[in-house]
């Protein structure tokens, strides 16, 4: 088998794959381009020079940089809906933070629609949002860099083996050389585990919705208010019966 290019540098393989923090990776990337206030600020994504003076005045937000995004590649409807949903449950790294059945339900989705819109949305900027897991992540990424080959990919799926550092068993089943090996690893410390970290953190959070918006079987769509956010009324057993005591019921 070809090894990748030689003109590579030459590095050791990390000790601890499995974890993003072992691939020691600067997170200082491009600066962000976006413009206007996010979805925030209720801003039409245009590229006038306000939104030019904007971004320039403050950090932004990977949550506005990406909502800004959505607006523009994903189609309006119910594609942009799911993609506001799945925006909203990423962690401040990139990473999506729900669990896929339990998001179908509660959009009331097809799986078809929501694996299509989460497709869509990891290939936003930067490279690797949206990943489920670090595997994801650095797969996304060389995919962008046009680097997923066969090697590559067998490698990223037993990053465990790297992380334990058995390149013999690694070697025979990614059936490659040590060359091969280090090439990929070398490509791998040059990406960004972490690919959210970049952008400015104080406004990436968990959102909570207070509206439920579900596809009706017989068309349209049914809004419902989202009963986990609803205050909770507790009641004393032990109150409620000594008052029921002292008060009875008139007849």
């Amino acid at each position: 088998m070809q090894t990748s290019q030689s003109n590579r540098p030459t590095a050791m393989p990390a000790t601890d794959a499995d974890d993003a923090e072992s691939l020691d990776v600067d997170a200082a990337g491009s600066m962000p381009w976006s413009s206007g206030n996010g979805s925030g600020g209720g801003s039409s994504g245009g590229l006038g020079l306000d939104g030019v003076e904007h971004t320039v005045a403050r950090e932004v937000s990977l949550y506005e940089h990406l909502a800004q995004q959505i607006q523009v590649e994903l189609p309006e409807g119910p594609e942009q809906l799911v993609a506001a949903h799945l925006l909203g449950s990423i962690d401040d790294a990139g990473y999506l933070k729900i669990d896929a059945d339990a998001a179908i339900e509660q959009l009331g989705c097809t799986p078809d629609l929501y694996e299509r819109t989460l497709l869509n949305l990891q290939r936003l900027d930067p490279p690797g949002v949206f990943a489920r897991d670090l595997k994801e992540c650095l797969r996304l990424q060389l995919a962008e860099l046009n680097r997923l080959d066969p090697v590559s990919t067998a490698i990223l799926e037993n990053l465990e083996l790297v992380a334990k550092r058995d390149f013999a068993k690694l070697r025979k089943l990614c059936s490659c050389s040590d060359q091969d090996i280090l090439d990929v690893l070398n490509e791998l410390k040059a990406l960004d585990p972490k690919p959210g970290h970049k952008f400015y953190s104080g406004h990436v959070q968990t959102v909570v919705p207070d509206v439920v918006v579900r596809a009706s079987q017989a068309g349209g769509w049914m809004v419902e208010l989202n009963t986990e956010t609803l205050p909770k009324v507790l009641a004393n057993e032990r109150y409620y019966v000594e008052s029921s005591a002292q008060f009875p019921k008139r007849r």
